[in-house]
């Protein structure tokens, strides 16, 4: 597989589901892609949970 040289990666990191929900979704509308599963988080100290998606933009399929 080849990636074109304008490829990005992201992480979008949230409080809630919601919050990530918006996020995710605002940069899918931007054309990101998830990539993988969601990630949840329960950091040391904390009462709730942080939430985690990763996505990627620009990647070349390798077909030719």
């Amino acid at each position: 597989m080849t990636t074109e040289s304008n490829s990005k990666y992201t992480v979008v990191i949230a409080p809630s589901k919601d919050k990530l929900l918006d996020e995710v979704n605002s940069l899918i509308e931007a054309g990101w892609t998830p990539q993988g599963g969601l990630s949840i988080e329960y950091p040391a100290n904390a009462v709730l949970p942080m939430y985690g998606q990763a996505l990627v933009k620009g990647l070349g399929t390798g077909a030719g």
